[in-house]
């Protein structure tokens, strides 16, 4: 049962939904967790009934009414935050607990700033080596932004932290920004990928933008988003193949 004072969401959550964020919080069989005071624990999933499911964990470090959250990217960063049912011994290093999924919601520590919907096409700007000096510019198209981050779609494979600029012009000016992708999942345009980025300290005009964009919200959503990613879908299927950006590491020197 919760401790005194714990919150539980009295409305219950919706079961199909659930059950798909579950698969991806669980994806592989395992998870991370994170407890209500920043430890983190990695459990094992044995089996699944609705919105409860059945791990081992590291002995000691779960106690029946504890909350922890694991979190999932579909491809927007989800979190679902478990109630510790029961805990039972399992093995000299392990315990059987049971842990409810009682609340979803978009992964808060990504979602500082309240985002909203842009479109229109942008450059992407990809910065290789490590002085950065060597750089490749793809196609994209804006998919929301905030004052501290940025999300775009684009047929590139951009690898989790990397930095990147993306410029586009838009209603209000041309926006022009360093952001480093934080996270990368799937499109609903076929053979591309969504990303989301955080600002790295924007100019001040391309702050005055993002805050702007944020202010007017939800007046400014581009009517030219159709049709540019129909465009960058068209250019898609006319490369030969889809290019491939990976983090270039630093050799030593031989």
């Amino acid at each position: 049962m919760p401790h005194a004072g714990q919150r539980v969401p009295a409305a219950p959550i919706a079961h199909t939904a659930t059950r798909d964020l579950l698969e991806e919080v669980f994806a592989g069989g395992m998870a991370r967790l994170r407890t209500e005071d920043g430890a983190t624990l990695r459990v094992e999933r044995v089996a699944t009934y609705r919105d409860l499911v059945v791990v081992h964990a590291p002995r000691l470090a779960l106690e029946t009414g504890l909350m922890v959250t694991g979190t999932c990217e579909t491809p927007h960063p989800w979190a679902v935050t478990f109630l510790v049912r029961d805990v039972t011994p399992h093995s000299a290093s392990a315990e059987t607990a049971s842990l409810e999924a009682v609340r979803t919601s978009l992964y808060p520590e990504r979602r500082h700033h309240p985002r909203v919907e842009v479109g229109g096409a942008a450059t992407v700007t990809v910065h290789h080596g490590v002085e950065m000096v060597e750089k490749e510019c793809v196609a994209a198209v804006l998919v929301d932004a905030s004052r501290g981050g940025i999300a775009f779609a684009s047929s590139a494979t951009i690898a989790v932290g990397t930095q990147v600029t993306v410029e586009a012009r838009l209603l209000l000016g041309h926006l022009c920004v360093q952001v480093l992708v934080r996270w990368r999942g799937s499109s609903r345009v076929p053979e591309m990928h969504h990303y989301g980025c955080e600002v790295l300290e924007p100019n001040s005009g391309s702050a005055t933008i993002l805050s702007r964009l944020v202010a007017a919200a939800p007046g400014v959503v581009l009517a030219e988003s159709d049709g540019a990613i129909a465009e960058l879908r068209r250019s898609v299927a006319a490369r030969p193949g889809r290019r491939r950006f990976m983090r270039r590491r630093a050799h030593p020197p031989g």
